[in-house]
């Protein structure tokens, strides 16, 4: 069964279409279209073992694995039909054809797919809101929606689908009932947002960040900016009018402390505008959603965070809302307090809010889902609660306390940006000493030597007691601040190793964050320190009892055990 492309998720039912649409949207042939008229597509996916009544299977040559593989155990399962490359559908025999449209690339008639969906099948009054950036993207997409989802039905991205299927099944998976979708858009080349937001055609956009993320494949900052800016262009695109109503939308939220981001913001678009804190209306980022609308909720007249569309804006411009800590921003993020029990902040000078985890830096994607939810006619209060009740996804700042010490596992993935905002964290909670334990921070391209050294001498310059590296890249960590004048400085090219080096200095009211990129998979060292026990002494298993030392290849796949990891999603 095929599972090796993109996580498993669970099918989403789908608004039904006849399988001729499907073949025409996608420029496919079949030898005989099955059941012509009469058979509808419910739902598609890439993974077999997800098939089901009315089910498309996608075929897609993954890196590990080739889905024609199962194209068979896909119609077992319930699939009506599966979409295969024309190589593939041209060396079978006949009898093997059945149900199977054949197509040049199965990737882009899926993309072709969702974009035909995105523009002539989901209502216009489906708000598309898509959420791209450096660092934060699924938090905030998460956020977005555990906000929305109050009172509203709406469907988000799982986990990280934020690539060239991802965007697509995500698009796909928007069903009859749902009045929004939130989908996040990732990249690790040029050109890559630029094409699924084309797909997307988002009705408002978030764009969380500017950093040091997939540097080797992006290039410079300036550069970085110019690829996610590139979603502005595509703000409020999402197909023709139908029953005399334009989409809902036409709005961008973005931070305001990158210069190249804010120098790439298309002219057509008009600044969100007011007075700000002077203002009893607070937010600027607010405007009324088209009445009618199935997201429409009026704020009620005189609330603090609801405002006119600007005077003098020009009728339906595209709007852009900056988010930032300086008084001039649309939407103005005050942090008072974080520590490992959570984060305090105050938006718009008037509104006190909380999240359950650490992080100054998450205060900020709140603040992102905060002009989201206004736009969509929320109210502050409801906006507020929602974020008290939101819980991070797995390995994005989760805080557990075993054995005396605090642990907090942000090993999802790692840059040099979110490195620091992490370290922000690790300095802001309450411990007797924190212990870093940093793992290689990939896709550098040739300044990785350079951003390693930086993250060591910040880790000396902001008081952490004790840094642990794992992986070749961090070595360039530990020897910085080795250099700077940190004297607990441990260097290990092997999980187990490090899992039992940090199960043994852990000692009581220690705090310890756990963060590097995907592919070190560092969640292993993770598990191993939380199961381990109550004996410090007592040695450490990472499952097998093969040599768990990680090696890069030139690809940046990480080889471990005689096995290829490739790591692949896009930032």
């Amino acid at each position: 069964m095929f599972g090796g492309v993109i996580e498993a998720a669970e099918m989403a039912d789908m608004i039904p279409m006849r399988i001729e649409e499907v073949a025409s949207a996608t420029g496919g042939a079949w030898d005989a279209v099955p059941d012509a008229g009469g058979t509808l597509i419910r739902a598609v996916t890439v993974d077999s073992r997800t098939c089901g009544d009315g089910a498309l299977f996608v075929a897609v040559q993954g890196q590990r694995d080739d889905g024609h593989r199962y194209v068979g155990d896909a119609l077992q399962r319930g699939a009506v039909a599966c979409m295969v490359s024309r190589t593939w559908y041209d060396g079978q025999a006949p009898a093997n054809r059945t149900r199977c449209l054949a197509v040049e690339r199965p990737v882009a008639a899926l993309g072709r797919l969702a974009s035909h969906y995105r523009q002539h099948v989901i209502p216009a009054d489906v708000v598309v809101i898509a959420v791209t950036g450096s660092n934060g993207k699924t938090t905030t997409k998460d956020l977005i929606h555990h906000v929305l989802s109050a009172g509203r039905r709406g469907s988000v991205a799982p986990a990280s689908f934020n690539n060239h299927l991802g965007v697509p099944l995500t698009l796909l998976g928007v069903g009859e009932d749902d009045e929004y979708v939130v989908v996040e858009i990732g990249a690790n080349a040029p050109g890559e947002i630029a094409h699924l937001s084309a797909i997307a055609r988002p009705d408002i956009a978030v764009i969380t960040s500017i950093g040091h993320a997939h540097v080797a494949g992006l290039g410079s900052i300036a550069d970085i900016a110019r690829q996610k800016a590139s979603i502005l262009r595509f703000v409020g695109s999402g197909g023709a009018e139908r029953d005399g109503r334009p989409r809902q939308g036409r709005f961008a939220v973005i931070p305001s402390d990158s210069a190249e981001l804010l120098a790439e913001v298309p002219e057509d678009y008009d600044r969100a505008s007011g007075s700000g804190s002077e203002s009893p209306a607070g937010s600027r980022c607010h405007t009324q959603t088209p009445a009618g609308s199935r997201c429409h909720t009026q704020t009620p007249a005189g609330s603090r965070c609801h405002k006119q569309t600007p005077a003098g804006s020009r009728g339906h411009a595209r709007v852009c809302c900056t988010v930032g800590s300086s008084a001039t921003d649309d939407v103005r993020v005050t942090v008072l307090e974080t520590d490992d029990g959570g984060t305090s902040f105050v938006l718009d000078d008037l509104v006190s809010a909380r999240l359950r985890f650490p992080g100054a830096h998450f205060a900020h994607a709140a603040a992102f889902a905060y002009a989201v939810a206004l736009r969509m006619g929320l109210s502050a209060d409801d906006v507020v609660e929602r974020l008290r009740t939101f819980g991070p996804s797995n390995h994005r700042m989760s805080v557990t306390r075993r054995f005396g010490f605090t642990l907090i596992d942000d090993c999802y993935n790692a840059n040099p940006t979110s490195m620091i905002a992490a370290l922000a964290a690790l300095v802001a909670a309450r411990g007797r000493r924190r212990i870093l334990v940093m793992g290689d921070m990939l896709e550098l391209g040739p300044r990785s030597e350079e951003f390693h050294a930086e993250i060591g001498d910040a880790v000396w310059r902001r008081g952490i007691d004790v840094l642990v590296t794992v992986g070749e890249h961090a070595k360039a960590a530990a020897e910085a601040a080795r250099r700077s004048g940190l004297t607990r400085v441990r260097s290990f090219r092997a999980l187990r190793a490090a899992a039992n080096h940090v199960r043994q200095i852990a000692a009581k009211d220690d705090v310890i964050l756990v963060k590097g990129s995907r592919a070190v998979q560092l969640e292993r060292l993770v598990t191993a320190v939380l199961d381990s026990g109550a004996s410090a002494s007592r040695p450490l298993e990472l499952g097998d009892d093969g040599d768990d030392r990680l090696r890069w290849s030139a690809a940046g796949a990480a080889v471990e055990n005689g096995s290829v990891h490739p790591f692949t999603e896009a930032v």
